[in-house]
């Protein structure tokens, strides 16, 4: 899903403010029900935020990091346009949108009946943890350094783009339709959870599956050699689960990869088909400035555009990053 960048930045800054911050400043709020806190294109805000079921919009150009703290009101939200870092928080209520940067340098904690609809890009440098019913929908990118934690009734999907580099741990519901990169084990805290691939592309160090993996629509999941279907485990619906060296199905019926194996439940792409990093859409020239691509917009034809591979997860192309690959417009 693509979303028009000019639209998002163009609701910066916000109208509707009962209090906002244009320049340095280390005060302390709170923001009740009715109540609007807006950072200025020019914040420098330093303090701490208690979220009361009023609204916090960050429409500031240069990255904030600031405390960020939730009372019992549900009906908080939070809407990030720019760059935020915390050194950890806990998402315990209300909603929070990221059409921004999202850094964290610990955990990110989503619990209770908080969601989380991250539109742009989110970093996590420890684990991302989904728990008593909270939901965290994933439109854009999504990289976590250790554990993906969704449990007791946590729930999660993906529908854009996901890097971790060590396991997930499923204890309730994931539903996948996008690109999934998991660099170590997959199981759960306690059997019963369920991972629904509904045409996504998952590939994985190393399968040790004690969920039940269920395909909706047919996709694939790639995995290295020695992975094991536990007897908690199933494996079930359209989907082909590949082996990354030799390409061999799971046997569904022993719960082993098996060499002999040969078939599968529908047609799925082959290893690597459709499985990596793409970007779609239109390049073309505003010329009425209305963000839309209609009668008053110019097509542009052999745009180079350059994907980039954020290693130090910043959200800028820095000398730390690599180009990925260039492509051209039609």
């Amino acid at each position: 899903m693509l979303f028009p960048i000019q639209s998002i930045n163009a609701q910066c800054p916000s109208t509707g403010c009962t209090t906002t911050i244009s320049g340095v400043n280390t005060t302390n709020y709170t923001v009740n029900v009715g109540q609007k806190l807006c950072l200025a294109s020019g914040a420098i805000y330093s303090g701490t935020v208690t979220m009361n079921g009023g609204t916090l919009e960050n429409c500031a150009t240069a990255p904030q990091s600031f405390g960020l703290l939730y009372s019992g009101a549900t009906s908080s939200i939070v809407n990030n346009y720019g760059t935020v870092s915390f050194a950890s928080v806990n998402i315990d209520q209300g909603i929070f949108n990221n059409y921004g940067i999202y850094l964290e340098s610990n955990n990110i904690d989503i619990q209770n009946t908080a969601i989380f609809n991250n539109y742009d890009s989110v970093y996590s440098g420890a684990n991302l943890v989904v728990t008593n019913s909270a939901q965290f929908i994933n439109w854009g990118s999504l990289d976590v350094i250790n554990n993906f934690d969704v449990i007791n009734d946590g729930y999660m999907e993906n529908h854009g783009y996901i890097h971790g580099h060590d396991r997930f741990k499923i204890g309730s519901e994931f539903y996948n339709t996008g690109v999934i990169l998991i660099d170590g084990l997959w199981d759960n805290v306690a059997p019963g959870g369920t991972f629904t691939n509904d045409g996504g592309c998952v590939t994985m160090d190393r399968l040790k599956n004690e969920v039940g993996i269920f395909g909706l629509n047919c996709g694939t999941i790639t995995i290295a050699n020695s992975s094991e279907n536990f007897p908690t485990g199933t494996i079930d619906g359209n989907i082909a689960i590949v082996d990354n060296a030799t390409y061999p199905f799971v046997d569904v019926n022993s719960g082993f990869v098996g060499a002999s194996v040969i078939g599968t439940s529908c047609g799925c792409p082959g290893p690597g088909d459709n499985c990596h990093d793409t970007i779609t859409g239109t390049v073309f020239i505003d010329n009425n400035v209305d963000s839309l691509l209609d009668a008053g917009a110019s097509l542009l034809s052999g745009v180079t555009v350059d994907l980039y591979i954020d290693y130090n997860g910043n959200g800028i192309i820095d000398g730390a990053d690599s180009i990925y690959t260039s492509t051209s417009t039609d």
